[in-house]
Parts: C-alpha cells; structure tokens; sequence
C-alpha cells in the first residue's frame, strides 16, 4: 500500500525566522510504520501509527524569538481539526542561541541520552517585580524608584506603581525615594535575590499614645526553618531575637527610624529586610514598600525537550505547563538520517523512550506512562 505525501503548513508563533512548513513523511511500502506513538496516555492505552487512520509524521524547525533552534515532529491525522483523536508533538532544543543563518551542529544538537523537560524547573529567565507602596499616598506625587546592583544605581521609575525585571542569582538593592506636596522627604532601600525561595519584609501595627511611638513587629517570610531572627530598631535602645517583638520609640527629635531584620535559616543562608518608622505626629509618612516577583518562564532551555498531547476534542497539554516528578525521564535510544520530506529538508529519525506528565491550561493533567516512539524531524 502507497500513501501520498501532503502538505500542511505549521503556523509557528514567535519564530525569529520563517518557518520551515511541515512535510509528512513517507512509509514504507509494507505499510509497516516508519514512525509511532505506543503508551498509556491517563491510563488508556494509545496506539498512534504514520499511515493508519489517516496518521501521518510532520516535521519541520524554526529558530525562535530568542535565537534558540528548535526540532518538532508531530504524529496527527492530516487536516485535523477539534474532533480529531491524539496528536502528540515532540519540541527539542538546540545547544545554544544561534545568529540568523548560523549553521547548527547536529551531534550535539540531536543526540542519543536523557533531555531535560522544558518545564517549571528550569531557573527562570528573569523575574517580572511589582513594587508598591504601602501606604495610600496621592500617586501623582514624587516617587522614585530606583535598582542597585553591582554596575551601579538606575532610576528604573518615576510612578507610584512600578514594574520591571530582573535577572536570577544575582542581589539587588530596590530604593523608593517619596517626596510630598507637603514636604516629606524621605527613602528607604531593600535588598532581594530575584530567585531566592527566602524572603522577608516587616509588618508592623501601631499604638500610639502621647509621645509615645509603640509598635508591634512581625517578620513576614516564606520560609519555616528560621534559626535566628535579628532586629535592630534604628533608636540604639535595644535589640530583640523574638519572631514578633514589641517596641517602643521615645524621640528625643522627631525624625525617621529605620528598623532592620536580619533573618538566618537552618542550612545558614541569611535574608535582610527594613521598614521605616515617622515619629512626627505631624506628617504620616514614609517610604516603605512592598516587591512581588513573578516568574518568567525559560522556555528556551538548552538542549531541552517538550511533550505536547492534544486530546480527542481538542484540548491541549504541554510538559511546560507543569514540574515533573521524579518517575519522568525522556531518552533518545538512537539516532539515524532518514529520508528528506516533501520540501527537500533532510530529516533524522529519532528512537524514543518517555514517561512524563503534561498539563493544560485548565489545570488538567494526564499521565504518559511506559511509552515508545519513532519521531523525526527536520533541519536546514
């Protein structure tokens, strides 16, 4: 039995380049099929076959918005639209970031050996941080914010609101400089790690009697394995080791206090956060702040790989929607040159081994379990 070749376009979003279109692979005359999908897909088994019901192996490869190659086969049926039954897509990184036209080295490229998922565990590519502060001051006044980090100090905004990014595994110093109409004029500087899973600010509740500025202190921290807990609070009247202390500013002039927390967990790492005290019942200002980092997902991990599964009525999952457990792996068993598709692309034919878990955008999963695959792809 002989089945035509036929073309589909791959509509790729965010390719640097233009997209080479996918081209269904022949199989052999036998009808014996050159590539496959065999394994339990949410505990059903799932035999998907090139040139049975319509099947048939798409290749194609683009360099995307960051200069990463990427490889894509796709066993589906041809013309398939959302009552069609599993189509499952397999995206394989290149090495590296590439220049427009740079040749790509394919021994490293498409090897033998386990991939990476590209998921939720890859680190970041950098963190979206949304900075506001804490009291609900008139926004059209003066605010300033500003990032410290090794290279230097940069105004980053002039909004009462802010957001901007920074890249992981390095420390930054954020500062609000406020300045009312009614001339307060004062700052006050953080420090983070954009990607630390410790972090810490300060809560503070105030009663307030007379001259009298007393506060309750609490420290705010993700984490639950504090072994020391250190506050000074900008008065030289005492310090405190509790979680939640208590104290009490007497001024001799009225001015700011700069409270301090220095937090140390079990395994040593340490975290700093500050808060800012007005003792002037005059003027109910300050410069404190809060910082909110949002993970940008690295999808363009090196040498990694993504599982796409598109169900029966069409809803989609990817491994990059989710973090895998420890029972996930991806292995290429073997890879060989195969024929060239229909746009005259040479192809390579990869042997793959694979369990994993995908996830849509719904927060559905399904398991792929004990699965093989023949995939190919194509390349330039």
């Amino acid at each position: 039995m002989t089945f035509n070749t036929k073309h589909i376009v791959a509509v790729l979003l965010g390719c640097f380049l233009v997209a080479c279109k996918k081209e269904p692979l022949p199989v052999e005359e036998s009808g014996v099929p050159k590539f496959y999908f065999k394994g339990e897909v949410d505990n059903v088994n799932v035999n998907l076959e090139a040139g049975n019901n319509n099947y048939f192996m798409n290749t194609s490869h683009y360099q995307d918005t960051t200069g990463v190659h990427v490889f894509s086969g796709k066993l589906s049926k041809d013309n398939c639209d959302s009552t069609c039954d599993y189509s499952i897509t397999i995206l394989l990184n290149d090495t590296k970031v590439s220049k427009p036209n740079e040749s790509i080295d394919l021994k490293n490229a498409l090897r033998t050996g386990e991939y990476l998922f590209n998921d939720e565990n890859l680190e970041p590519l950098y963190y979206k941080v949304l900075v506001n502060p804490v009291s609900e001051y008139n926004a059209s006044e003066n605010f300033t914010w500003r990032l410290i980090n090794a290279n230097g100090e940069y105004i980053i905004s002039e909004k009462y609101h802010s957001e901007f990014y920074l890249n992981a595994n390095e420390i930054y110093k954020i500062k609000l400089s406020y300045k009312s109409s009614t001339e307060c004029d004062t700052s006050l500087t953080n420090i983070f790690k954009a990607n630390s899973a410790f972090q810490t600010t300060i809560n503070a509740s105030r009663d307030n009697s007379g001259f009298q500025y007393a506060y309750n202190f609490k420290a705010v921290t993700n984490s639950t394995n504090i072994s020391k807990y250190e506050w000074s609070f900008g008065d030289n009247s005492g310090t405190s080791s509790l979680a939640s202390p208590n104290h009490s500013f007497q001024p001799k002039a009225y001015g700011f206090y700069v409270v301090k927390l220095k937090l140390t967990d079990v395994k040593g790492d340490t975290c700093i956060s500050y808060y800012q005290i007005n003792a002037n019942p005059d003027k109910n200002c300050h410069a404190n702040f809060v910082a909110d980092f949002i993970k940008v997902p690295n999808y363009r991990g090196y040498s990694a790989v993504t599982v796409i599964v598109t169900k029966p009525g069409g809803e989609v999952y990817s491994t990059r929607n989710t973090i895998q457990p420890k029972t996930s792996f991806f292995e290429v068993l073997s890879v060989s040159d195969y024929d060239s598709n229909s746009k005259g692309e040479p192809t390579k034919q990869l042997k793959i081994k694979l369990n994993c878990l995908v996830k849509s955008k719904n927060s559905n999963t399904l398991d792929i379990k004990n699965a093989e695959a023949v995939f190919a792809v194509s390349y330039k």
